[in-house]
């Protein structure tokens, strides 16, 4: 691998972990604000607080609704970078047949 590909990994391994650490911490409680304004006041305990104890709860125990919460922007993000390469991918394999 050349310097450059190494610092593109490298790059796009620290915006990945940027994404996840800002997801994890973000989501929850963005999530939180949001059903606060549609739907009213959490019924749980302790407010913002027992929300945020309920969800990473569930993360913990392996509930999968939590994970999909709390993983949505990345796997958004991971899912369009993937199709952004097929689509190009496709288009340079169709470039190819061409000439």
């Amino acid at each position: 691998m050349n310097k450059s590909n190494a610092r593109s990994a490298a790059t796009r391994l620290r915006t990945g972990a940027l994404a996840l650490l800002l997801s994890v911490l973000l989501v929850p409680v963005l999530a939180y604000i949001g059903g606060s304004l549609v739907v009213g006041d959490y019924e749980g305990n302790s407010g913002m607080l027992g929300y945020l104890l309920s969800i990473y709860g569930d993360a913990a125990r392996g509930r999968w609704l939590a994970w999909i919460l709390i993983l949505a922007p990345v796997l958004i993000i991971a899912t369009w970078t993937l199709v952004i390469r097929l689509i190009r991918r496709a288009g340079d394999d169709a470039e190819e047949s061409n000439n």
